[in-house]
């Protein structure tokens, strides 16, 4: 890895555990590694705590997507999903993520959004919010 490559993998290191928000390019540079990853099977070595836990992420945004956008097609589900959860994480989530008990009121999209983000805290785009929801769990 070039000097270049390992000073923003630790850059973006330091973001993610901060729990502050990354740039559009920094997402996209994190997703392409992970991607890579999968692809070289490196994704077949992490813990099973953080496996479970993406699980139960990818559960509830299946169960949020039917709620309540469950009429609507896989893209268009996952596209009004995605703009949900990027509004609710620039705005109300920066006040709630501090709380230990989830403080909106239960059932609502935001309550969900919270529980998504306290699983795990980094934004999603359409695209895998999509990808998501269209993978049947087996």
């Amino acid at each position: 890895m070039s000097s270049a490559t390992t000073e923003r993998a630790d850059r973006i290191i330091a973001t993610l555990r901060d729990r502050a928000p990354l740039t559009a390019a920094d997402r996209d540079f994190l997703a392409a590694v992970v991607e890579g990853a999968g692809r070289v099977g490196l994704l077949d070595h992490i813990p099973i705590e953080v496996t479970s836990t993406l699980q139960r992420r990818d559960d509830l945004i299946r169960s949020i997507a039917a709620k309540f956008f469950g009429a609507a097609t896989v893209r268009a589900r996952a596209a009004a999903l995605a703009a949900a959860l990027a509004r609710y994480e620039a705005g109300a989530w920066r006040r709630d993520r501090a709380a230990e008990d989830n403080p909106r009121r239960p059932g609502t999209l935001e309550a969900m959004a919270w529980e998504v983000l306290r699983l795990h805290p980094r934004p999603l785009g359409a695209e895998r919010v999509r990808q998501i929801i269209a993978a049947v769990r087996g």
